[in-house]
């Protein structure tokens, strides 16, 4: 419970600012500056920089941009770079550069990839020298690519010239290509159809498999088929796996059917097969085609109390051309489940069910789903919606029985006068909502 004070971060990073410290790693808790304080709980507490890349070109500053076009490293791989100040050599010696004070320990370290670039942090105006670290034997480029001079120094190193008033940029490029192995990357892909002939209105089911034939593992496969829809990316396929995908057609008209399966991959060549089915005259297909309609049983405006019980009337029609059957009629809500075996075109089929509003209702309205589902048309829904009111009941509380009233000999007329107030006492009516 005792208050303490967040000390200074002694810590340094390049092309970083500190911003502060967070009892969450990922930044998420409660900033903590330094020299901040803060009421120390009963656990530890841990706290961890945190640092934020600057973004924004920092006046007196190198910025190195890394760009890789060879196949030496990927576009993650971290370089490093060395920046120090430049000495040039004259007729004293070795003398460093007049306008460059000497303010920090050197060299300065940066690391860049290209996705990241590095920055050196804020820097006194004069030459500096700029080399990555990276020993492979490869040829790289180095530029300036801001307004200052520069000088390559080198097979991997530059001079530039660092102003006050901007942010140079260098830019190392990689274009070292290193000699591998050949793999003889192959795949294969073959389809066919569960029949060579058919009738018009028969449903064609193909069978595409795609094989990896070469040396080496195949990643994202794209197989595809127009045809019939396939768009599928096979992520990994070893050295001889196989995959296999099956898909169906409804064919439409008579003639020869031409269907064809692409397999493409970056590094394997794309495979194609085609598979030929002759579709001869069939029977005149019928349209298949089907609604439903929900509406609630009731009066004009009508509406519902808790307790009430709802109907609701459930129309299933075949609009189509073709005969329906086994048609699946759901109402969850009233627990309603029925097939019905067969619908011939323009026949409808008609159900009643209902459901009990909970006495605990709410709300001002509810909603209730019907579907009805077949092979030929999928699947259809419609809602009704039931308002639904709290109920006004007209509660009478009686009062207590008055007091008897001595008889002091005064006149019947005031008596029953008296008694009339005191009995319309006992018709008081409250209303009350339920």
């Amino acid at each position: 419970g005792s208050t303490v004070t967040v000390l200074a971060n002694a810590f340094t990073k390049s092309g970083y600012t500190f911003p502060g410290f967070n009892p969450a790693a990922d930044g998420t808790g409660a900033s903590r500056a330094a020299g901040s304080t803060f009421e120390m709980p009963a656990a530890d507490v841990t706290l961890y920089a945190q640092w934020e890349m600057i973004s924004e070109p920092t006046p007196g500053s190198i910025r190195i941009d890394k760009t890789v076009t060879g196949n030496r490293s990927s576009s993650t791989y971290i370089f490093t770079y060395d920046i120090e100040p430049y000495y040039s050599e004259n007729f004293n010696g070795f003398d460093f550069i007049t306008d460059q004070q000497v303010t920090t320990e050197y060299p300065i370290v940066v690391t860049a990839s290209e996705s990241t670039p590095g920055y050196s942090g804020q820097l006194e105006s004069g030459m500096y020298l700029v080399t990555e670290r990276d020993p492979s034997p490869y040829n790289i480029t180095a530029r300036s690519s801001s307004d200052s001079e520069y000088v390559l120094n080198g097979d991997r190193g530059i001079i530039v010239y660092v102003s006050d008033d901007s942010q140079t940029v260098v830019n190392f490029t990689n274009r070292y290509n290193v000699s591998t192995p050949s793999t003889d990357y192959e795949m294969s892909i073959t389809k066919e159809a569960d029949s060579a002939e058919v009738n018009v209105g028969d449903l064609i089911t193909y069978t595409i498999i795609v094989t990896n034939t070469g040396e080496g593992t195949l990643t994202n496969i794209a197989v595809k088929d127009e045809m019939v829809g396939l768009d599928e990316v096979i992520a990994t396929l070893g050295v001889g796996a196989s995959q296999t995908f099956t898909a169906t057609y409804l064919t439409t008209e008579e003639g020869l059917l031409e269907n064809t399966a692409t397999a493409t991959d970056n590094q394997a060549p794309t495979v194609t097969d085609e598979a030929l089915v002759f579709v001869n005259e069939g029977p005149v297909l019928g349209v298949p085609g089907l609604t439903i309609s929900k509406t609630v049983v009731a009066e004009p405006d009508q509406v519902f109390n808790p307790g009430d019980t709802v109907q609701f009337k459930i129309l299933v029609t075949n609009t189509g051309t073709e005969k329906l059957e086994n048609i699946l009629v759901e109402d969850v809500l009233a627990g309603f489940l029925q097939s019905i075996p067969s619908l011939d075109p323009g026949q409808s089929h008609e159900f009643t069910v209902s459901v009990t509003i909970d006495e605990n209702f709410v709300q001002d309205s509810f909603t209730n789903i019907a579907t009805a589902t077949n092979s030929k048309t999928g699947m259809l829904q419609d809602t009704a919606i039931v308002a639904v009111e709290e109920e006004e009941v007209v509660v009478v509380e009686e009062e207590e029985p008055p007091l008897a009233i001595p008889d002091t000999g005064g006149s019947s007329s005031v008596f029953a006068y008296g008694a009339g107030a005191m009995l319309s006492l006992l018709g008081l009516l409250k209303k009350k909502r339920r």
